[in-house]
């Protein structure tokens, strides 16, 4: 009688693809963001070198220049470009989204990789770029570049990673549903762990058997539950030293997909002093960051600051701004300030959690939001010390008494400071409900674990391309 992972291999190799690159989808899936940068920094340097190369020669001054520092503008524009292309989400493979969407892509990030490119050279070098340069390397930047877009969104598509799981059923049930949730091109396998002999789970006792299945399947991943990490030691060693690429449940999630799993995580992972949130050079850098730009976003926005604040006083004659108290850094609570958004007595009935389209939201709140004016009061919290730019949303202690309640590891989140935006702001919808929050604490989580000044820069970056897209 076949064991069970004998049928659950076989199963599994009747739906054997008849093309496939095993090369390609580990370079996708472990280079992703880096590997499309430099992907696109040299079709960027590439665009302004051709357009150089067909343009039409002047007798001027400026062109002349401009010439003399055709290598130094493609590098500029390349670095801007990439930058751009970071910012509006376009760089990761994984969420790709449509063909159309990730073109459309291109085209909007060379546009605006032009256009602050001739910015650049104006102020900073007073430096002209000429009109036919700028024509060429858009047209050379998006040809390519679409291209590229073209063959990626078609690997991504078609070499989509294959992956065992390898766990009870509940744990195979739940990684699977996630998996789905998540929409991105993959292929998944389960195998159950009924019983185990001596420790080790009895599918599983001949590691050779899997190796030589994965090898036939060309399977990219083997990810085992954390939970049963004991069990499966010897399997797992032994897979390692045969050259299996095997992952914890947790590891991968947080390596391709930039978030925790709380129901996988350890005690000892969350009382860690090795959290990157905790180093002290980390939290020096962090303040001294965070009082520079309060003090330099007060002074650069204090007009435009001023103008809200009017129309909120015309609309309806209330208050100009709104407080509220919010659940800080160790659960401490402190006072937060907003340009209010909302009606007056919007909270009558006592607090209520705020929807994606909340008709207590005025006219003029609609565009605040949108634009994230309501929150710039909140630099003055930045200054004093009771936020971040970069963490967890700071909550209210009515909500938090309930998600803790609800929510494993909730109270973690309050290891660092609350922040103007964060990691689960730029990579999760609006949300009002127990479920939503508890999806975002996957992400906060993460931030708690890796918190470093280079992932604090890209979600600044990522978050100036939710504000460009009017999203919330």
């Amino acid at each position: 009688m076949a064991s069970s992972l004998e049928q659950s291999l076989h199963s599994f190799s009747e739906e054997k693809r008849t093309t496939r690159f095993s090369g390609w989808n580990r370079l996708i899936g472990d280079l992703g963001g880096r590997f499309n940068a430099g992907i696109y920094f040299l079709i960027a340097i590439g665009a302004i070198l051709l357009a150089y190369r067909f343009t039409p020669s002047f007798v001027s001054a400026h062109v002349s220049e401009s010439h003399a520092n055709k290598e130094l503008i493609a590098v500029v524009y390349a670095g801007i470009f990439v930058l751009v292309s970071f910012t509006i989400g376009m760089l990761d493979s994984r969420r790709q989204g449509s063909l159309v969407m990730q073109i459309g892509r291109v085209w909007v990030a060379s546009f605006l990789a032009l256009l602050l490119l001739v910015t650049f050279f104006g102020i900073v070098r007073y430096e002209q770029i000429g009109r036919y340069i700028l024509t060429y390397s858009w047209v050379f930047t998006v040809g390519i570049g679409s291209t590229y877009a073209w063959i990626m969104w078609q690997l991504c598509a078609r070499l989509r990673p294959r992956v065992l799981l390898i766990g009870d059923r509940e744990f195979c049930d739940r990684a699977e549903e996630f998996f789905v949730s998540e929409n991105r091109p993959i292929e998944l396998r389960s195998l159950p762990i009924e019983q185990l002999v001596d420790g080790i789970p009895a599918t599983l006792r001949d590691s050779k058997m899997l190796k030589t299945w994965v090898k036939e399947n060309d399977v990219d991943n083997v990810i085992y539950q954390n939970t049963l990490v004991a069990d499966l030691e010897p399997v797992v060693a032994k897979g390692l030293c045969e050259g299996l690429h095997l992952s914890a449940y947790s590891e991968y999630v947080e390596l391709y997909y930039g978030r925790t799993v709380p129901s996988e995580i350890p005690q000892s992972w969350l009382f860690a002093n090795s959290l990157g949130c905790l180093r002290p050079r980390f939290q020096l850098s962090k303040r001294v960051i965070d009082i520079l730009l309060s003090v330099t976003g007060l002074l650069l926005v204090s007009p435009f600051l001023g103008l809200a604040a009017l129309l909120v006083k015309l609309t309806d004659g209330g208050p100009v701004l709104y407080s509220q108290i919010r659940v800080g850094l160790g659960g401490e609570p402190f006072q937060i300030f907003k340009l209010r958004s909302m009606v007056v007595e919007s909270e009558k009935e006592g607090a209520q959690w705020a929807s994606k389209n909340d008709s207590r939201v005025t006219w003029i709140g609609k565009i605040l939001r949108k634009t994230r004016m309501d929150e710039v009061p909140q630099f003055w919290n930045i200054l004093r010390g009771d936020m971040s730019f970069v963490g967890p949303r700071p909550e209210r202690p009515e909500f938090v008494e309930i998600l803790s309640e609800a929510i494993p590891h909730y109270d973690f989140r309050q290891l660092v400071k609350p922040g103007l935006t964060g990691w689960a702001q730029v990579n999760y919808p609006y949300g009002a409900s127990v479920e939503d929050a508890a999806q975002k604490l996957a992400y906060d989580l993460f931030y708690v674990k890796n918190a470093s000044l280079s992932l604090d820069l890209q979600v600044v970056l990522k978050t100036m391309g939710v504000v460009m897209k009017g999203a919330r």
